[in-house]
């Protein structure tokens, strides 16, 4: 049975993942946030892509710019994720 609830409880949690969450979540338990610089440029850049784009192309300019945003950052997320991991978990 498929309720209201559970599909916010679903969709949620592909935002998250969508979003790089768990990673995040997951670092932020170690009460640091090597993400700062990457999120400000992130958001920098995606307001700039759907100010342009979304002015000449509408919501799928605004899409785009998000899609695009998302691509570059993720080999830099990615990468900030496994050096935080393996210097905090050194033994």
């Amino acid at each position: 049975m498929n309720t209201i609830s559970q599909k916010f409880v679903i969709n949620t949690d592909l935002a998250k993942f969508g979003e790089y969450g768990y990673v995040l979540n997951y670092l932020r338990a170690h009460k640091k946030e090597p993400f700062l610089f990457i999120s400000i440029g992130g958001g920098l850049m995606t307001g700039l892509l759907v100010w342009v784009l979304g002015r000449k192309f509408g919501p799928i300019g605004a899409g785009a710019s998000f899609l695009f945003v998302s691509m570059v950052l993720l080999p830099f997320a990615f990468r900030i994720w496994l050096r935080c991991r393996r210097e905090w978990h050194k033994e």
